[in-house]
């Protein structure tokens, strides 16, 4: 049985380098990918891409939610930290596990005073 996996951003460097490894991994998976840049679409690695809106815009969380349950899709890797923070927010919307720490965790490492004081 083929995992299923979602990558944002999987046109980046990142979301690439993600899609190689499990492409070599000795488990098969089904990859959906998106990515924002028009540029970025023709990654090789997905066997299902999509151009996604952008991770501020209104209807991100909504394509991310409909691609989920349409690919039935098992595990959510964002990419990049844009994505992650956008998801990490809207976590209990998203239908699949993900590997994300709290949002707090955003939140505090953006805001270099509120690090200083911790």
């Amino acid at each position: 049985m083929r995992r299923r996996v979602f990558v944002t951003g999987a046109g980046g460097v990142g979301g690439v380098n993600f899609t190689r490894a499990l492409r070599v991994s000795p488990i098969e998976f089904f990859i959906v990918g998106s990515d924002y840049n028009p540029y970025y679409i023709n990654f090789p690695f997905c066997d299902v891409v999509y151009r996604q809106p952008r991770h501020d815009s209104p209807e991100y969380i909504p394509f991310i939610v409909s691609t989920v349950k349409k690919h039935d899709i098992e595990f959510l890797h964002p990419q990049p930290e844009v994505d992650a923070e956008t998801i990490a927010y809207n976590r209990e919307k998203i239908p699949c596990k993900t590997l994300l720490p709290p949002k707090e965790t955003f939140r505090r490492g953006r805001d270099k005073y509120f690090t200083y004081l911790a």
